[in-house]
């Protein structure tokens, strides 16, 4: 009873506190169109927790200049208690991650991946995986960096099969010696398959944030997909994420 109360007792002063709160940053942004100063005003905002901050914090990711959206995504990445909101916050970024022009701001959907990963919202690791395989090496190893860091069992697998398939991309293309012939000099090797750079690029690059993920994730450290995989196998019946 005692915890009831306190709990009603402090409900209304949350909602007095979040729209004074935006109150506070619709007068600051009014009197300004400094980008910084804007995304300033959000950060502010941030610091009232509430649906409502979240909503509009939400609505900044998708309508406003890019530092302001960034300065969004922080600031929902805070939003962790309750579990409410939490999942509330997490909504609005999964949401923004796809949504108008974010698709082309690069630096908008790293910080995205940030705050996912800083959340660890369980119910965000499909929209995170989803973007694994994303062309800009930014963008899959923000994906990536945040699925070690949300702590979800079902992220174990699709990131050893990553690794794999980066493994494959990396070292991939090499033919088969011919066998040599008997009083003959063994013939030199045949010219390796010319790998596009920009993928082998990309590959190497998510190869090494996976294998962190895992690492984060897990708590173990093995260097290829077959290491990994072994140790899955063993393990995957009776692992709970810490």
């Amino acid at each position: 009873m005692i915890l009831l109360a306190i709990v009603l007792a402090l409900a209304p002063q949350d909602e007095a506190a979040a729209k004074a709160a935006l109150e506070t940053y619709k007068t600051a942004t009014a009197k300004s169109k400094d980008p910084k100063a804007h995304a300033d005003a959000v950060t502010e905002l941030a610091k009232t927790p509430h649906e409502k901050v979240a909503a509009m914090l939400g609505s900044l990711l998708t309508t406003d200049d890019k530092d302001v959206r960034i300065a969004a995504a922080a600031g929902l990445a805070t939003f962790a208690q309750p579990a409410e909101l939490k999942s509330s916050a997490a909504k609005h970024l999964t949401q923004a991650l796809t949504a108008g022009a974010n698709l082309k701001m690069v630096d908008v959907r790293v910080a995205i991946f940030a705050a996912l990963g800083a959340l660890a919202e369980e119910s965000s690791a499909n929209a995170v995986k989803s973007h694994f395989d994303d062309r800009d090496p930014k963008i899959a190893c923000a994906a990536v960096s945040a699925a070690g860091q949300m702590k979800s069992k079902s992220l174990v697998e699709p990131l050893i099969q990553l690794l794999r398939d980066c493994e494959k991309t990396v070292n991939g293309g090499a033919l088969p010696l011919p066998p040599p012939v008997k009083g003959k000099p063994a013939p030199p090797p045949p010219p390796q398959k010319d790998l596009d750079r920009e993928k082998k690029d990309r590959a190497n690059a998510v190869m090494s944030a996976a294998g962190a993920a895992l690492g984060a994730l897990t708590g173990q450290s093995f260097k290829t997909s077959d290491e990994w995989e072994r140790w899955w196998i063993k393990n995957r019946s009776t692992f709970t994420p810490k």
